[in-house]
């Protein structure tokens, strides 16, 4: 009683340091969905087009994958 808010804050943050680096924070913001695979070969993710070199994936089901803190699509 009688702290501050940021004193009570910043107390916390002492007693539970946070161990968040870049990486752990890019895979906190990468979103993955499932696309199908059209029988051309190609994906829709995000409004693009997108063409897959493995033939075999025609109509499976893949998980797309990108980070909302990369340049957008």
């Amino acid at each position: 009683m009688g702290k501050t808010p940021k004193a009570v804050f910043d107390s916390y943050l002492r007693a539970h340091p946070s161990h968040l680096d870049e990486d752990r924070l890019k895979e906190g913001f990468t979103v993955r969905k499932r696309r199908r695979v059209r029988a051309d070969s190609t994906l829709s993710h995000e409004g693009a087009l997108f063409e897959v070199d493995q033939s075999y994936l025609t109509g499976r089901y893949v998980t797309v994958a990108h980070c909302l803190l990369d340049e957008p699509i």
